[in-house]
């Protein structure tokens, strides 16, 4: 059950408003590595652990996400354009974006690298936007992002070893496929060929006539 707060998790308040940034602002709302995947990405894998530690994880974290996806979507119809399911280019949300094995280890490894690309999107966006009041919240989107990570880090190296995966596995050597260095292997590669010569000189040779004789 969720019960909603008529309040956002922190004030949206743009200053000066600019259509083609709330455009920008749509791919956080509706788009592959948007908030609407992140909260329905989380909210599937929790049933598929029964750790309830981190199922309550990934419910606290998803239910937060929905915030997030509240903020975006305000800052996107602050700037003046119509909230929607599709990205900046058009393109409709679609669950194929939600990531969900059913290993929790596995999604857990991928949470925390979802989390570490929104982080660096939302600050990349903070960095080219002048508008102080989107810059606060991308920032503090951003800041959001990493504790996530963070969290979704902690939870991963409590339960290494515990799930289907035994705890040699994650011991295995580093296997070094590519010995050497690039400066040996520079000195013993062979010359370039020449260059080449073309096109070739006009008449161009021909292996037969056409017409037939």
């Amino acid at each position: 059950m969720f019960i909603h707060k008529k309040e956002l998790l922190r004030p949206v308040r743009v200053v000066t408003p600019d259509p083609r940034w709330g455009e920008i602002i749509l791919d956080q709302y509706a788009g592959a590595d948007s908030e609407a995947t992140a909260l329905n990405t989380y909210l599937t894998q929790r049933y598929n652990t029964n750790i309830p530690a981190i199922r309550d994880l990934l419910t606290d974290i998803g239910t937060e996400e929905i915030s997030h996806w509240e903020m975006v979507a305000e800052l996107v119809r602050q700037h003046g354009c119509t909230v929607k399911m599709r990205d900046s280019r058009g393109s409709p949300w679609t669950s194929s974006y939600a990531d969900v094995t059913g290993n929790i280890i596995t999604d857990l490894y991928s949470d925390i690298a979802a989390e570490l690309r929104a982080r660096d999107l939302y600050l990349r966006l903070a960095n080219m936007v002048e508008d102080p009041g989107s810059r606060d919240t991308l920032l503090f989107l951003g800041a959001r992002e990493e504790a996530h990570a963070a969290a979704f880090a902690r939870a991963l190296e409590a339960i290494k070893g515990t799930l289907e995966l035994p705890v040699e596995w994650f011991r295995h050597p580093y296997l070094n496929m590519s010995p050497g260095t690039y400066e040996a292997m520079r000195a013993r590669s062979a010359p370039p060929p020449p260059p080449l010569t073309y096109p070739p000189s006009y008449p161009y040779p021909t292996a037969f006539e056409y017409p037939p004789r």
